[in-house]
């Protein structure tokens, strides 16, 4: 039998079975919508539109509804990521405070509060990754360790910084360590007990 060839990611792939086309359906890996082609066509088509591939459509189970947000109760799907959420307002907050004590020669607040905000960006964009909300990229990855190494230089760039932390420990070692220890555990825990504890 000829094979088929189909259209996935911008890629031609084959040539595969009229059973591993219908396989490949039912995975969604492929829609009505995807391009396909065999020899004795003359141009790719979309699957749906094919006469052999007609009675496949038929066979396979309807699409699962999507829950629109109007159906959503509390808690909404948001509290997903309200811890961080609730880490960036306070870090908002103390970085407001934080420049003013900064005028006066006081750094500890700024410093606490920039922590916060960036240990928040870097967790919740690892937590957006591992819930698949978001793309796992290389630009992505990046930025989340850029924004744990400026933590990193923040703490270890500042003088006396055995000192700071015996007499400041929040802003100079208990934050920092939460920022890096909370993105480390969310990289570490398996995507499949963060789905089904609703993380």
């Amino acid at each position: 039998m000829t094979g088929w060839w189909y259209i996935l990611n911008d890629e031609r792939k084959g040539p595969v079975s009229y059973d591993d086309l219908y396989q490949l359906l039912i995975s969604d890996t492929l829609t009505p919508s995807s391009l396909v082609w065999k020899a004795g066509m003359k141009e790719w088509q979309t699957a749906a539109k094919v006469d052999d591939l007609v009675a496949m459509f038929d066979s396979l189970p309807p699409q699962v509804p999507k829950i629109s947000q109007s159906k959503r109760t509390w808690p909404w799907e948001g509290r997903r990521h309200l811890g961080s959420t609730i880490a960036l307002g306070i870090g908002g907050c103390g970085l407001v405070g934080g420049l003013a004590a900064a005028a006066k020669g006081q750094l500890g607040t700024l410093i606490a509060a920039t922590v916060m905000i960036l240990g928040a960006l870097a967790y919740r964009s690892a937590k957006k990754r591992k819930l698949g909300e978001v793309r796992s990229t290389i630009t992505r990855l990046i930025l989340e360790f850029t924004l744990l190494l400026l933590i990193a230089l923040i703490i270890l760039l500042q003088n006396n910084l055995k000192q700071l932390i015996a007499t400041d420990p929040v802003p100079n070692g208990v934050i920092p360590l939460w920022a890096i220890l909370a993105y480390l555990i969310i990289v570490a825990l398996p995507k499949s007990l963060m789905r089904a504890q609703g993380q």
